[in-house]
């Protein structure tokens, strides 16, 4: 009897960090990934799986530019990021990021649930997503 309750103890203890792990922010290794934006002009840039940050945002920075350049750093990442947001027609604007995610569902999560927040309960649009490996 105590040995199945040690047991039945073991597996519950088990299952419960296994699912505090599973909605945990988590790093992926040592890879990057880095989200560039204009907001003027909707120009974008992202990069993933580097292993240096300095080239993830080199190369983040380089492909938002290439659309007109003014763009700003949104974040860098390990793991999964994403970016959201809305726009009105008379240019109010705002916005929400996940970043850091151990999967793509919790960095869109966060990322719609942020700029959300920023917009009154309105949804906002997925403009990047990535996942390092």
């Amino acid at each position: 009897m105590i040995y199945k309750l040690t047991t039945t103890a073991f597996i519950a203890i088990a299952a419960m960090v296994g699912l505090l792990l599973s909605s945990a922010t988590v790093f992926a290794g040592d890879t990057y990934g880095v989200f560039y934006y204009n907001k003027d002009t909707g120009a974008y840039g992202y990069s993933y799986n580097y292993a240096d940050a300095d080239d993830a945002e080199a190369r983040a920075y380089e492909e938002c530019s290439s659309f007109g350049g003014g763009c700003r750093h949104i974040v860098t990442f390990q793991g999964c990021g994403a970016f959201a947001e809305w726009r009105s027609e008379d240019d109010t604007y705002v916005y929400g990021f996940g970043y850091d995610y151990s999967t793509l569902k919790g960095a869109l999560d966060r990322a719609m649930e942020e700029c959300m927040e920023r917009n009154d309960g309105y949804k906002c649009g997925i403009i990047m997503y990535a996942c390092n490996d």
